[in-house]
């Protein structure tokens, strides 16, 4: 990674010093490094961006992101081995705080928004189902992570603040999806989902062109 750092640095023309180093430099050269490990000039992220597994991740045009952006897709761990997918399509930004993660598939389409604090995950720590489940017993950090459910946001969708998508849903073409919600099934296209689990409360009427109350169905 020094190496790196010193490279890109000297072909910019920016300089080191051996003590102090600019924060403003460091930030700058992570971002570069992240665009050229994800093949993507025109990559707009905030401070302290930490992306990990770049060659299971593809990014399309206009993608940009606030502070702290975490992009994680999960190769190995604790002796397993995955082979994850992260597709971000076009168009798509988020907000500060928001982590991604895949041990299988996330797939966001284009156009779609993230709020702050958000968290999009396709596994989970341990199996609390069927056969071999995990006990208390292990610490959580040590239990294998799940795999083999995706997660698919389709074209602009919207998802609020403090929202959490559990592994193995599907939320439709132009959903929203309200503050703090937990999105643990799907949800149809083109609704308003609210609560924990997220239900949809309202839906898009194309002939009326207003969006409708509908009924809770749990």
């Amino acid at each position: 990674m020094l190496r790196k750092i010193l490279d890109f640095a000297h072909a910019n023309g920016w300089l080191l010093l051996p003590v102090e180093v600019n924060r403003l430099v460091l930030m700058r050269l992570r971002a570069l490094i992240y665009r050229s490990s994800l093949n993507r000039s025109d990559l707009s992220l905030g401070s302290r961006p930490y992306i990990r597994g770049t060659r299971f991740i593809q990014i399309g045009s206009r993608f940009s992101a606030g502070s702290d952006l975490w992009l994680e897709a999960i190769h190995r761990y604790e002796g397993c081995t995955f082979t994850p997918q992260i597709l971000i399509g076009n168009n798509v930004n988020v907000s500060d705080a928001v982590h991604i993660a895949a041990t299988t598939a996330v797939y966001l389409g284009d156009g779609v928004l993230v709020g702050s604090r958000v968290i999009i995950t396709d596994h989970n720590h341990g199996n609390y189902s069927g056969i071999q489940q995990d006990g208390p017993s292990v610490r959580p950090a040590k239990r294998p992570l799940t795999s083999g459910r995706r997660v698919i946001i389709e074209d602009n969708v919207w998802i609020g603040d403090g929202v959490v998508v559990l592994a193995g849903v599907t939320i439709g073409e132009g959903s929203i999806i309200a503050a703090n919600a937990v999105v643990s099934r799907d949800i149809p296209p083109a609704c308003i989902a609210a609560g924990a689990p997220a239900l949809p409360i309202k839906k898009y009427d194309s002939n009326a062109k207003c969006w409708k109350r509908c009924a809770l169905k749990i």
